[in-house]
């Protein structure tokens, strides 16, 4: 497991620390953006526990872990010395988005489920790279995550749901704002954070 990114060391975990504070400040500033673009405030959820709170944590960093294990530890780390590091990007990159479309191809926000993941892959993919750990990369997914859900939820709460609702909750019906208002914020964070961690990468 150490040679796909996976360790219990002081490096790993304060990279996962750091990457989580990250991840939550950017997707946080990602919410309030989606609120002044869309024209809705978010409002304190009336019946929230602290087991909702502490519930969704745990649940988003088993999930992203699965997820950066087998979009990012494993493919990365085993098909990077035959075919490079930005071919290999570009491998995910496809995979993602076939696997986008092919689940959601009669979906009205299929643009949008296909453009913000692969754009997650690259800056995603890029951090592994960097680190060639999985803590960083690991730590803003879950604090992402965390902020977007367990947080501020722009979900529409439903009874059977795996993460339950958030802390703050939208004060009007998101079928009356703009699918673009709500998207693009999480486009325009994906896109700056695909440059500046090239930018790192290649520095």
């Amino acid at each position: 497991m150490n040679e796909l990114g996976i360790s219990f060391g002081r490096t790993n975990h304060s990279q996962f620390i750091y990457g989580f504070w990250i991840g939550s400040a950017l997707w946080a500033i990602v919410a309030i953006t989606q609120s002044y673009i869309a024209g809705f405030t978010w409002e304190l959820r009336s019946h929230i526990s602290v087991f909702n709170i502490l519930y969704g944590p745990v649940f988003i960093f088993v999930a992203d872990l699965g997820t950066e294990l087998f979009t990012r530890g494993y493919p990365l780390k085993k098909l990077e010395n035959g075919l490079g590091a930005h071919a290999v990007i570009l491998i995910m990159v496809l995979f993602v988005s076939l696997k986008t479309y092919l689940f959601n191809a009669n979906d009205e926000l299929l643009f949008y489920r296909i453009l913000i993941p692969a754009l997650h892959t690259i800056f995603f993919s890029i951090i592994y790279f960097k680190t060639r750990k999985l803590g960083a990369a690991l730590g803003v997914h879950t604090g992402a995550n965390f902020a977007t859900i367990s947080i501020i939820d722009l979900r529409v709460e439903q009874s059977m749901q795996a993460i339950l609702s958030g802390v703050f909750q939208s004060n009007v019906d998101l079928e009356m704002l703009s699918i673009s208002s709500l998207q693009l914020p999480y486009v325009i964070m994906a896109t700056a954070l695909c440059l500046v961690t090239h930018i790192w990468w290649t520095t």
